[in-house]
């Protein structure tokens, strides 16, 4: 029989039904249910005795939580002064700030729907607390004890168009990013996951936590900024909660790590978690993220992390990083699964990142049996300034064991037993790096001992040019089941170093597929190899493909152009192309 269930949450009556002809009790219950909402109005400086009415505000933040009910529409009226003590927002409520849009805008404006809490006496600090299905809109917090917007387990969240500055000023802890195994060049070897090695993030400006939850969050248009101590915008989940997330048209900017005492070891401006068995889907969209960082710090532009089974799936797209501050661990995007058996799947598209110190992009695959998607397409990746060496195997000296955090433009990979990483480069220019881009496979015997199942990457119409060392350098450090690379119509030119460098310390290790061109990949060759340092191709205990290719030149390439290592390494050419391709993205 079909029914008609009625609940009141709070003061709101809300319907479900599973009957077509229901349809019109539903929109009639609520629509009473938003007739008995109330707009209420508070402002700094108002005169006591205020009843919430448009004419006679309340006067703090206090009276209008204590008079509010679910549902009711909270708007602060701007003023000269600011609103403190913080406000719990309650189911269904709106904290809508008047006047005109806040969000990157308050240095223009005399009179601001301002608010703040400077005290941890209430809500731990937090200036606005979020509940079920609140909106916090238009909102300037210009400071925080610790969070401007906080909210655990709160799913249906809007957070619109605010500007938010001066937060965590008690430097609280927030964001821990999870222990990690740390890889190295050397075969078998890894050093294993330990707190110590886990950097720990200040609380962010606005941070989402879900530990059972299940629903959405939308944040947009908001505008972090300048504050010493902590993140500018967070998602952790833990359990088994499952979020999926909207980050659009934010924008944060010079945001500080804090006081390196060792208490606080990292600033993220976006950071996604997810711990346990929990999953995060977040579309991103045309954020930005610049002077990120401070003296010596490890600042992050995109970060994601997982441990245990947690997932992650992010599209991000028309994003811009710029100008990393800090030392040699400072990346435009991190995502980095830790230990466990997760996942993070990363769609990078149309997006800029320049001016950075350590790598720039970063895939980290350390767990085991884990599994790691990175596609870049149409990316820019220009400039990071640390120079450091490659790992031992490396025909440039092998002078770092740790291969990571050397200025690499992108550094992809695995460290454990049982993963899975796959890289994939589309239309896309890693220029003026360190390496242009590194891939490292290894399996520390701490980290579920045993063959790698894949390493595969494919490059196309890409360029990758003016880096320091290699343009491509890829090595295997331990077996891997599948390991595959496939190159066409891309260009490598004008790197210090070896062009593209396909690198094996144990020979006949692998079940891999090289193809520069005329492969078993299928790759149609047609790339631009020339003017490179070193070679502009090498193959070290390895067979490679490459047919089919401009070396700068009519016909074959040179000698000098190859280097090949015997017995096992092998370049099959043919005579070359006649004239240049179409290859790379200027």
């Amino acid at each position: 029989m079909n029914s008609l269930r009625l609940e009141r949450r709070g003061q709101a009556p809300v319907c479900r039904t599973i009957a077509a002809l229901t349809v019109a009790l539903c929109v009639a219950f609520a629509t009473a249910a938003n007739a008995s909402a109330q707009d209420l109005y508070v402002q700094s400086g108002a005169a006591s005795g205020g009843t919430g009415s448009q004419f006679s505000p309340l006067n703090s933040l206090a009276a209008v939580e204590q008079t509010s009910a679910t549902g009711d529409r909270i708007h602060v009226v701007p003023s000269a002064g600011v609103l403190d003590g913080g406000i719990r927002l309650k189911r269904g409520q709106k904290l809508i700030g008047l006047g005109p849009d806040v969000a990157g805008e308050t240095g223009n404006l005399s009179a601001l729907p301002a608010i703040s809490n400077t005290s941890a006496t209430r809500l731990a600090g937090d200036a606005v607390r979020l509940a079920d299905d609140a909106t916090v809109e238009n909102i300037a917090i210009r400071s925080a004890h610790r969070g401007a917007i906080y909210g655990l387990d709160t799913v249906g969240v809007r957070i619109i168009g605010n500007d938010v500055t001066n937060q965590n000023t008690s430097c609280t802890k927030g964001f821990l990013v999870q222990p990690f195994n740390i890889p190295t060049g050397i075969p078998f070897i890894s050093i294993p996951a330990t707190p110590i090695i886990a950097p720990q993030n200040a609380w962010a400006a606005i941070m989402v936590d879900g530990k059972t939850s299940n629903g959405s969050v939308a944040i947009e248009r908001n505008y972090v900024h300048d504050s010493k101590c902590g993140d500018g915008i967070d998602i952790r989940t833990t359990s088994s909660a499952q979020l999926n997330v909207n980050i659009e048209q934010n924008t944060v900017t010079r945001i500080a790590q804090g006081p390196n005492l060792g208490l606080i070891g990292s600033v993220l401006a976006i950071g996604l978690q997810a711990l346990d068995n929990s999953v995060i889907r977040a579309t991103q969209d045309r954020n930005t993220q610049t002077y990120i960082g401070s003296a010596d710090a490890d600042c992050e532009g995109q970060f994601q992390n997982t441990a245990g089974a947690g997932q992650i799936f992010t599209t991000i797209d028309r994003n811009t990083f710029a100008h990393g501050i800090g030392g040699f661990s400072c990346n435009g995007l991190e995502a980095v699964i830790s230990t466990g058996s997760g996942r993070i799947d990363v769609e990078l598209t149309n997006s800029t990142f320049e001016d950075n110190v350590g790598d720039m992009l970063q895939a980290a695959n350390l767990g085991a049996g884990s599994t790691m998607n990175f596609v870049a397409d149409n990316v820019v990746v220009d400039g990071t300034t640390e120079r450091g060496g490659n790992p031992p195997g490396s025909s440039d000296g092998g002078l770092n064991p740790i291969p990571f955090n050397i200025g690499d433009c992108l550094l992809a990979g695995n460290n454990g037993g049982g993963s899975r990483t796959r890289v994939t480069i589309r239309n896309s220019r890693f220029s003026r790096c360190n390496n242009g881009i590194s891939l490292f496979s290894n399996v520390g015997i701490f980290n579920k001992f045993g063959p790698t199942k894949r390493l595969n990457a494919t490059f196309q119409n890409s360029t990758i040019a003016d880096n320091a060392k290699y343009g491509l350098h890829t090595a295997a450090f331990s077996p891997v089941d599948q390991y595959d690379v496939r190159f066409d119509s891309t260009e490598v030119t004008r790197n210090g170093g070896a062009g593209v460098s396909f690198e094996a310390p144990l020979a006949n290790q692998y079940n891999g597929r090289f193809d520069l061109g005329g492969g078993s990949l299928g790759s149609p060759g047609r790339n631009c190899l020339y003017g490179n340092g070193r070679a502009d191709l090498e193959a070290t205990n390895l067979k490679l493909s490459a047919r089919s290719n401009w070396w700068g030149r009519v016909g074959a390439p040179k000698r000098s152009q190859l280097r090949a290592s015997w017995p096992f390494g092998r370049i099959a050419t043919d005579s070359g192309l006649a004239t240049k391709p179409g290859c790379g993205k200027l």
